[in-house]
């Protein structure tokens, strides 16, 4: 009975609805940093098996070649440092190669085979990704009921997220008031191998030589900003709240991260730890435990807030929670002497 009723507080303490909320959170004095892969978009989900066969489609007549190249591409994803964890894709000159843009682009240019492939792997990729259509509404009820401005921190590269913002339109787009990618600058050393590469490689594939072009000559827009470092590097995220003051507000006091990676939580707080501004992180699991945190922190009301919250599914949630809480302490009482 002991074990059950420690399981029991234990989710109690957790998941309860109610707490003291201790800071005022307003629109004029918060905003809220997105991610956006696996959080608001979901990923792409069978995607080898599809890259297989769709390749083997394309071109028949040299699928094995393409078989030997998705093979190529595994072993470089999966090379491992001495320490045994996985070794970060680094160009000749030793930069780090980030983003699924750079990266493919990168594998074409150590395959030849592979080079009219990349643009259409891209587009396979962006079309098995989806919209969450319950984080969608937590972040619109956000934005456009309570007035919070949103900003898109993602580690997404720029010909990564047209492609996204193309896909989803104005339903996606429209919800962030600035968006911030991991995206290197036009004369930024980490574009020098492909820039060398386009320079002196004849006959590419007309499909993978615009594809370059467009990936290393992207500017940045009014609202698209691109941030050298990627999340959870700290000067990302201290990037991004130069970027909030200048065109939001100068009056930030509170900044919400939601992101799917403990790893960039965790440099999202020690970004901020010296700064004279509340940061508070949010790990994302799934919506409902999204909005019990937004409810813990004040955001959001159970009473104000009922309809969003029935329509995610956190009412049902926590009454099975209770239930659950229920038959552990039940099944532990202790029986009536005869």
């Amino acid at each position: 009975m002991k074990n059950n009723l420690q399981i029991f507080l234990s989710l109690f303490i957790a998941f309860s609805p109610i707490t003291t909320v201790t800071m005022q959170y307003t629109p004029e004095n918060t905003i809220h940093l997105e991610d956006l892969d696996d959080f608001v978009i979901n990923m792409a989900r069978g995607l080898w098996p599809r890259l297989v066969l769709g390749g083997m489609y394309l071109e028949p007549t040299n699928s094995m070649n393409w078989i030997k190249s998705l093979y190529k591409i595994l072993k470089m994803r999966s090379k491992r440092g001495p320490d045994g964890k996985k070794e970060r894709l680094k160009d000749k000159y030793g930069n780090p190669i980030d983003g699924v843009t750079f990266q493919l682009l990168y594998y074409g240019m150590q395959d030849e085979n592979l080079r009219s492939y990349v643009p259409w792997m891209l587009e396979t990729i962006d079309n098995l990704r989806s919209l969450d259509e319950k984080t969608i509404k937590i972040l619109e009820d956000l934005k456009y009921k309570k007035g919070y401005k949103l900003i898109a921190a993602t580690n997404k590269d720029r010909v990564s997220y047209d492609a996204s913002a193309k896909k989803f339109g104005k339903k996606f787009t429209d919800l962030f008031d600035q968006v911030c990618v991991a995206q290197p600058g036009i004369n930024s050393p980490k574009l020098q191998v492909f820039k060398e590469f386009l320079a002196t490689t004849k006959n590419l594939p007309a499909n993978y030589e615009k594809l370059l072009r467009q990936a290393i000559n992207v500017e940045e827009s009014d609202n698209i900003h691109h941030i050298e470092d990627p999340k959870p590097s700290q000067n990302y995220y201290k990037r991004v709240l130069d970027i909030a003051r200048h065109y939001i507000g100068k009056n930030i006091e509170n900044v919400f991260f939601t992101d799917d990676k403990q790893k960039n939580i965790d440099g999202f707080h020690n970004a901020f730890k010296d700064e004279l501004v509340n940061a508070q992180g949010i790990r994302f699991k799934n919506p409902v435990q999204l909005a019990q945190e937004l409810v813990k922190y004040g955001v959001f009301s159970e009473k104000d807030d009922q309809t969003l919250l029935d329509e995610i599914g956190y009412n049902g949630y926590i009454n099975q929670l209770v239930s659950y809480g229920k038959k552990l302490v039940g099944s532990g009482k202790p029986q009536t002497q005869q």
